[in-house]
């Protein structure tokens, strides 16, 4: 987990903070995208983001939350502490994030990747489920 000050800033500061980042993001390119990423993030905080958003993409699929962990080199009381954060968010903006993965040039190979873990030891429920996906 990234450290995190616990001096919290006023909303005023806050609101005024996320308008900024906002303004960074709005409308970039991929490559451009990709530069704010490694100046804005650290290698660890950016590897954390991509490790969530394919949790986040599997908890969707209904892929077992062990498999999950074994899939992305995670903790299972990490993809349970994903799947209680998401809770909190609202689903339209869990829809925008899902469908813009379900766009993914690479989202076959991922699918494919995913059950390779799931051979070893496969479930019919998960296995249907990742078949519907393709």
């Amino acid at each position: 987990m990234t450290h995190v000050s616990r001096k919290k800033l006023s909303s005023k500061n806050n609101e005024l903070f996320q308008e900024a980042l906002l303004t960074i993001f709005t409308s970039l390119e991929r490559q451009k995208v990709i530069k704010t990423f490694s100046t804005l993030l650290t290698k660890t905080e950016q590897e954390m983001l991509r490790k969530r958003a394919i949790i986040m993409l599997l908890l969707s699929e209904g892929v077992n939350q062990d498999k999950i962990a074994e899939f992305t080199n995670t903790t299972r009381q990490t993809v349970s502490r994903i799947k209680l954060q998401l809770l909190e968010i609202p689903a339209s903006d869990k829809s925008f994030v899902i469908s813009k993965l379900a766009k993914w040039q690479n989202l076959k190979a991922l699918k494919e990747a995913v059950k390779k873990i799931l051979d070893v030891s496969p479930r019919k429920d998960i296995l249907r489920t990742l078949q519907n996906l393709g």
